[in-house]
């Protein structure tokens, strides 16, 4: 049996030779190595089997910077990193985190915000060199948008979210040959409001929906990225306008009402956007919408607020028509604001030349709860 004081002499002459199984690198801030007392950070490697080795960085303090694995000791060389790696910020907090395959990023990948465990993006590198990312949230931490990309372009379907929601505000299908189908959807009811169908930048066909149904309101068709056709449909589906164009330019067109019988033509042509004298209303418009204006219900439960825009015809006598909303909110909004619109007393026409003429207005109605 062996002496107790030869194995402590056997114990103690093993330390020197465990303790150099690791080495460490003092560097300078151009990382080139440097002593102790100049260093800004070091470097530890520690040997593993078959040829590999894992890599420590860290600051002076003792803070770690990466954490990783190599097939050699030429660490410059990124085809050397195989294994899982960590990346931390200044504070020592993990700041992304994946693995590599013989220098290539590989699976899944985590980037956090900073001095949070909170994800910011999440990426996913498959073996065609294509990726899918996942981006959230700074706020509520739930995806804000995710799909795939491959050659630093979007490819298949791309989706966003509102806001704390896993709720689709607009999803794009991206397809080889260069087409998109975009479709936009409304915050309350989550049915489509708007749908774009494109090659490259060139719009190919244009749908817009009711708020809160699947009923089109109205659907522009281009050739060679102009204006050919416009349609608007009542509610109920029957056309209510139908519109050629050549160069932009309206010439041909026809007027139904709601039962589909056929009305004068109104064009938009002969309807001036600027005059010498704009139309002006003869009410205070402050006052009129604050007493006038109906904060739907459904809006108002669910704190629905925002800006619908529309806009409409002030004709030769000062009557309103033709109002349309060109962007809403839903919720009952849009509808109450052309409702406000269409109640106005007849204002002072516009003139050009000195004439009265048709003109077209645009005025912003704003939902605002004041009793929050």
């Amino acid at each position: 049996m062996m002496p107790i004081r030869s194995l402590m002499l056997c114990l103690l002459l093993a330390i020197p030779f465990f303790s150099f199984s690791q080495d460490t690198l003092y560097l300078n801030n151009r990382s080139k190595p440097t002593k102790e007392k100049h260093a800004t950070h070091y470097r530890i490697t520690f040997p593993l089997s078959e040829g590999r080795y894992k890599i420590e960085d860290r600051l002076a303090n003792g803070t770690i910077q990466m954490s990783g694995y190599y097939l050699s000791l030429d660490i410059e060389n990124d085809g050397a990193r195989d294994g899982h790696f960590v990346f931390y910020d200044y504070g020592g907090r993990v700041q992304s985190e994946g693995n590599f395959i013989a220098g290539k990023q590989s699976g899944i990948w985590k980037i956090y915000f900073a001095d949070s465990d909170n994800l910011k993006e999440q990426v996913e590198y498959k073996s065609d060199s294509s990726v899918y990312r996942i981006v959230y949230d700074s706020v509520y931490h739930t995806i804000k948008y995710e799909g795939g990309m491959k050659s630093w372009k979007r490819i298949g379907l791309w989706k966003s979210y509102f806001a704390n929601s896993t709720f689709i505000k607009e999803q794009t299908e991206h397809s080889p040959d260069f087409f998109t189908v975009t479709i936009s959807y409304d915050s309350v009811s989550h049915s489509k409001l708007r749908e774009m169908k494109k090659k490259g930048a060139c719009p190919i066909n244009a749908k817009l929906y009711y708020a809160g149904t699947d009923s089109i309101q109205g659907e522009t068709i281009y050739t060679d990225c102009k204006r050919a056709m416009e349609k608007d449909f009542y509610k109920n589906g029957t056309l209510k306008r139908l519109e050629l164009y050549s160069n932009d330019m309206v010439y041909l067109g026809h007027t139904y009402d709601s039962t589909g019988k056929e009305v004068p033509f109104f064009n938009e042509a002969f309807v001036y956007t600027y005059v010498e004298q704009m139309p002006v209303p003869r009410v205070n418009l402050g006052a009129y919408l604050s007493e006038h204006l109906t904060y739907p219900e459904f809006a108002r439960k669910h704190n629905i607020e925002g800006r619908v825009i529309t806009k409409f015809v002030v004709n030769e006598d000062g009557s309103i028509s033709d109002i349309e909303v060109i962007q809403g909110i839903g919720a009952g909004c849009d509808e109450a604001a052309a409702n406000v619109i269409a109640g106005m007393p007849p204002w002072r026409p516009g003139k050009q030349n000195g004439t009265p003429c048709k003109v077209f207005f645009t005025m912003p109605i704003v939902f605002k709860l004041t009793d929050k």
